[in-house]
């Protein structure tokens, strides 16, 4: 359905990225919940950005160009990733949407080491680059009404419905529960979640001892859900990986702010040493050198985390 939609205007095209770039974030991340928003306004400093998650902290940008018929090469991206060095949050991925043709500056040049772009502070992220093209059936990507109203020259009724995903019902539910119930308490222990909600996070350090549990719980995660998704499901057989899975559909909200928490606290720390000594991951240069707010993207990262894992691992009212 893509190639029969006509893009016209740079506002239809920013609308439509916003729903490309969740649908990417899901795709990249396996994370299903994340939406985001035009950063500011024309005329304004958007720091080369036009897209950020909305409510999260999740640290993924997104960039349209709209370029109809025309290239879009390495030296215009390269131009539009230096504007990034003023944007003031961490980023992790940054992800360019265009209506452009495939140049090979661009396709050599993801191919290689360029992919990763270092800025100023040390920090980097990955670059991504998609094309219009690529999108062939919309109904995928974004809900009927809200496409409807990007394009309103198409008839609702003239659209044939996307499948039906079928419900997992509530007895599949309950076994996920079970497994996700089972398995993370003993990879994320109470002594954790107390740690969540009290640490200092305006010290600008982050003790390894905690951290790093929860980062490898990511980490078996994500690698769980990257082969859910392939052709070889010979993986799923070792060690936890099995309750891993079946935990998936319960989980999914806690394994989403665990992978924000995770990777928030990753994108503008180096090794560091709390004042006892202890290994620590801590903001580069200092707190008065990092991006303003980074620490309290942090401490509602971990808020989140926290109050998730209480409403959905331990089944607590949360207020």
């Amino acid at each position: 359905m893509g190639q029969q939609l006509k893009v016209e205007s740079w506002v239809q095209w920013e609308e439509l990225c916003c729903y490309l770039l969740s649908y990417k974030v899901f795709r990249m991340l396996g994370l299903r919940k994340v939406y985001f928003e035009t950063y500011g306004t024309r005329g304004e400093s958007q720091n080369g950005i036009d897209m950020i998650p909305r409510r999260s902290t999740l640290p993924v940008v997104g960039q349209s160009k709209m370029r109809d018929g025309k290239s879009f090469t390495w030296d215009q991206l390269e131009a539009e990733l230096q504007k990034t060095n003023k944007y003031p949050n961490s980023i992790e991925h940054y992800v360019l949407f265009t209506t452009a043709n495939r140049h090979s500056t661009i396709q050599n040049a993801l191919n290689s080491d360029r992919r990763y772009y270092r800025r100023p502070d040390g920090s980097q992220f990955e670059v991504h680059v998609e094309y219009w093209d690529d999108y062939e059936d919309l109904r995928k990507v974004v809900p009927p009404a809200a496409l409807h109203k990007i394009f309103p020259t198409i008839s609702r009724h003239s659209m044939p419905a996307p499948p039906i995903k079928p419900s997992i019902g509530h007895n599949a539910y309950i076994e996920s529960l079970e497994a996700l119930r089972a398995f993370v308490p003993s990879q994320f222990p109470m002594d954790i979640l107390s740690w969540l909600e009290t640490w200092d996070w305006s010290t600008g350090c982050v003790p390894s001892a905690q951290y790093n549990p929860l980062f490898d719980l990511y980490h078996d995660v994500s690698h769980v859900q990257m082969l859910a998704k392939s052709r070889y499901s010979d993986g799923l057989a070792l060690g936890s990986r099995a309750l891993i899975y079946r935990s998936l559909e319960a989980g999914s909200n806690f394994y989403e702010a665990l992978s924000i928490f995770c990777l928030v606290i990753r994108g503008h720390t180096g090794s560091g040493r709390l004042k006892n000594g202890s290994p620590a991951l801590c903001l580069s240069g200092g707190i008065g050198s990092s991006p303003p707010g980074e620490t309290n993207r942090w401490a509602n990262a971990a808020r989140q985390l926290a109050e998730t894992y209480r409403r959905d691992v331990l089944g607590q009212v949360v207020n």
